[in-house]
């Protein structure tokens, strides 16, 4: 069975899910970890505060200064009753600036060095120094009973030469409080941090959801104007369809019985009203193209054909002999440019836009002495783009857009167009997908360029 794919409010919301949680995740993490471990630094300060204050109010300086002391261990352990006595301090350890053990109240580590101790090091190097204990060290080999412990390492310093570290002494802390409030600070800290990012979720899940429904009801009311628009202009193509038919029998009918006026009764009209006649019979034959061209235009798009190979070249010759043969133009100079594309299009389509740009060309000639059309085309990657260039009497650039236009036509010369057929060629080009445009100046003839693709889709 196929898997329904996930619509876009689905997958953003996936999507946003799992950002949020990673984002939440990484928060919490490190926001616990730097609280945690700000805490434990002031933790360790104020042990080491206080035992250096303790130092200086039992003047304990002479555990490290006075040899006799090591003689006499209840010595030791009455000087350091007031360290003893700190709260959650269950073991001090006294070490001189060698790195030995002066006093211990496990005799058995007198004594002896510990030179892999690293917080030993730094703390005989002025530093304090703190480790939770790990109970893997050498020296702890007699202290299994603390499972959960903390070692202080506090430097002591020659009340008469600051700086000069007369040993260590190492507080044994069992920091219950201290990580109970930890514990409750990262419950705090992962609690808001989940919190922020379910309410960061849900915001964006709602502005989602909301913007997915407008999205939906937009989308509803476009197709709903697409489809009036569509019967619209069904009616309307309808009407100029039905219009056109009903409108073009009269005009040949027209064209038919004026001529036969003009055959049988042409010497009783006399000369005016023979002029009269082929004037109407030319009003005639002018709207029966105009109704020709309607239908044309009403017809774009809906009957096309499958794409075949056409060679421009053959198509062109086609065009370009077709409006020679019309004897109510003069003789125009066209030349092709070799080699021409050859393209995989609707060869009825590409051959209508040439008839008319071609015929629009030779007819806006005017007086020239010399009327030539060039016929050029250039390649652009996916895209060939055609060229028609006279030198005929040229468009004002303020017509530029206006001669697409249906029924638009240049008034300085009498022709036989329509305005349609610059109107059928842009449907058409825009059809495919290209686009159509005019490089002109009055007086200095006209280029009309337009974009044609190489290959189109197969029609179904």
């Amino acid at each position: 069975m196929r898997r329904r794919s996930l619509n876009l409010l689905e997958r953003f919301s996936l999507l946003s899910f799992f950002a949020v949680l990673l984002l939440c995740l990484a928060l919490g993490f490190v926001s616990a970890h730097l609280l945690a471990s700000n805490m434990l630094d002031w933790e360790w300060q104020g042990t080491a505060e206080l035992v250096r204050y303790q130092v200086r109010a039992y003047s304990l300086e002479r555990l490290f200064t006075d040899p006799q002391l090591g003689q006499e261990p209840q010595q030791y352990r009455g000087r350091l009753g007031s360290l003893l006595s700190l709260p959650e301090v269950v073991r001090v350890k006294v070490w001189d600036r060698e790195g030995a053990v002066i006093w211990s109240d496990d005799g058995r580590l007198i004594g002896r060095k510990f030179p892999e101790n690293r917080e030993l090091q730094e703390a005989l190097a002025g530093q304090i120094s703190v480790q939770l204990k790990d109970l893997k060290k050498s020296e702890n080999v007699y202290e299994r009973q603390f499972p959960k412990l903390a070692e202080v390492y506090v430097p002591i310093f020659a009340e008469q030469h600051p700086g000069t570290v007369l040993g260590v002494l190492e507080v044994y802390k069992v920091p219950a409080r201290l990580f109970g409030t930890i514990r409750r600070v990262r419950a705090l800290v992962w609690g808001t941090s989940l919190t922020g990012g379910l309410l960061l979720y849900l915001s964006l899940f709602w502005i989602a959801r909301v913007s997915s429904r407008t999205q939906l009801s937009l989308e509803r009311s476009l197709k709903e104007q697409s489809a009036e628009l569509k019967d619209r202009n069904t009616t309307l193509e309808f009407f100029v369809q039905t219009i056109s038919h009903e409108l073009k029998s009269p005009s040949v009918a027209i064209h038919g019985l004026v001529g036969r006026l003009l055959e049988t009764c042409q010497d009783r009209l006399g000369d005016e009203g023979q002029r009269l006649l082929r004037r109407l019979q030319t009003n005639a034959e002018h709207q029966e193209r105009l109704l020709t061209d309607l239908l044309a235009l009403t017809r774009l798009g809906k009957e096309r054909a499958t794409p075949t190979p056409v060679d421009t070249s053959v198509l062109l010759q086609e065009v370009i002999g077709e409006a020679q043969q019309d004897g109510s133009v003069s003789p125009v100079k066209v030349t092709i440019q070799s080699p021409m594309p050859i393209l995989y299009c609707d060869q009825r389509e590409l051959l209508e836009v040439f008839r008319h740009l071609i015929t629009n060309a030779i007819r806006f000639m005017g007086d020239r002495l010399d009327p030539q059309v060039q016929i050029t085309a250039s390649d652009h990657g996916e895209w060939v783009e055609f060229s028609v260039q006279d030198n005929g009497i040229g468009i004002d650039p303020a017509y530029h857009e206006r001669v697409f236009e249906i029924f638009q036509r240049l008034k300085e010369i009498e022709t036989e167009g329509t305005g349609v057929g610059l109107a059928i060629v842009k449907k058409i080009i825009e059809g495919t997908g290209g686009t159509i445009w005019v490089e002109s100046f009055k007086g200095q003839g006209s280029t009309f360029r337009f974009t044609w693709p190489k290959a189109e889709a197969e029609v179904s």
